[in-house]
């Protein structure tokens, strides 16, 4: 019988990382696709910009009866499943390549996104494990997330979110060079799905004169209770919800390290929230009123600052001020990475580890 197993999906991902091990539970496997060509070989051993290293996911799919009216699931979304997960967990970028077997047929993986790379040295992309947790590049560490890649382990609004938002940080990293405004805006609307977890207080999302404002409607018109609160409902208050989230998720041990390549362009607690509110404040500007900033804050192959260590020239004072005052490409990653893998620690049952506590 040398057709497949109808029960066993096998989907092809790549990285522009190198990792080793394997690892293998009753739920799924993921291991090494080995190139036989040399040259393809030898391109994923190095960091360089054409660097590409494949794996299989595997796993096996509840067999469906083959009758008619019986519609076979389509398995081919689970590969970008993992790819969203292990790009959080390691901190590099993953790509999904489609099936290559699935519910007995055989299929033509995508190889149409293996572009190169202008910055194989950052972190995203390098061979080194992100700094701070260190999560060696071992396919033996997916440990640590097994639950978010098996259906009903955690509650499914929190496993929505995590999806979500990851989706986000995911693609950031895939576009940034193409489509760095974009990019950015990614990061900033990956912080929204993670803030919309939190039930926030007024005194948390309303400032003083705001508070006033609605006690004196309570206290003085008829309805003034429901008036108060349509209006309260009214003000969504995103921004203010979005820094208080990324503030609250970014403990100390976050400041204790830095993937700065310079002490003075590294990210400080006691500026973190001015920034987090300007990094919201550039988004908003972009999105209405456009302009180009995303050459301001990319990399470089020399300066992997975390904000901008300069004063851009020829752009107005406003634009000037929010690119100044807002963490660089390098400095967002780094930001929404890590609050991803706190919120998946505190809140979704998987523990990363106790840095996270």
């Amino acid at each position: 019988m040398l057709k497949p197993d109808e029960n066993i999906q096998q989907i092809i991902i790549s990285s522009t990382s190198r990792f080793v091990g394997e690892y293998e539970s009753e739920n799924f496997l993921i291991t090494h696709a080995h190139a036989q060509n040399a040259t393809c070989r030898a391109s994923g051993l190095g960091e360089n910009p054409y660097c590409r290293n494949y794996y299989v996911v595997a796993f096996k799919a509840t067999q469906q009866e083959r009758a008619p009216g019986v519609v076979i699931p389509d398995y081919s979304g689970v590969g970008e499943l993992f790819c969203l997960y292990l790009s959080v967990l390691f901190g590099k970028r993953f790509d999904n390549h489609g099936m290559i077997q699935g519910s007995g047929h055989f299929y033509l993986p995508n190889m149409d996104m293996n572009r190169p790379t202008a910055f194989s040295n950052i972190g995203i992309h390098n061979h080194l494990p992100r700094k701070g947790l260190e999560i060696e590049l071992n396919f033996s560490e997916v440990k640590r997330i097994e639950k978010l890649v098996c259906v009903g382990e955690i509650p499914e609004d929190i496993a929505n979110i995590i999806m979500s938002a990851a989706r986000f940080y995911l693609r950031s990293i895939r576009i940034f060079e193409e489509e760095p405004e974009l990019a950015f805006l990614d990061f900033i609307t990956c912080g929204e799905i993670l803030s919309n977890y939190f039930p926030y207080s007024d005194e948390e999302l309303f400032d003083e004169r705001l508070l006033n404002i609605f006690n004196e409607i309570e206290s003085q018109l008829e309805r003034g209770g429901s008036i108060s609160s349509d209006l309260k409902n009214r003000l969504y208050q995103v921004k203010r919800k979005y820094s208080i989230t990324i503030c609250k998720l970014l403990n100390d041990y976050f400041f204790s390290y830095s993937e700065s390549n310079n002490s003075f362009g590294s990210l400080t607690k006691d500026s973190i929230e001015k920034r987090i509110k300007a990094s919201y404040d550039l988004r908003s500007q972009y999105v209405h009123t456009g302009g180009n900033f995303g050459s301001w804050l990319a990399p470089n192959n020399a300066d992997q600052w975390e904000f901008h260590s300069g004063t851009p020239v020829g752009l107005p004072p406003k634009l000037t001020r929010l690119i100044v005052e807002t963490p660089t490409y390098i400095g967002m990653e780094r930001i929404m990475r890590y609050c991803l893998l706190r919120f998946i620690h505190l809140y979704s049952g998987n523990l990363i580890d106790s840095r996270l506590d």
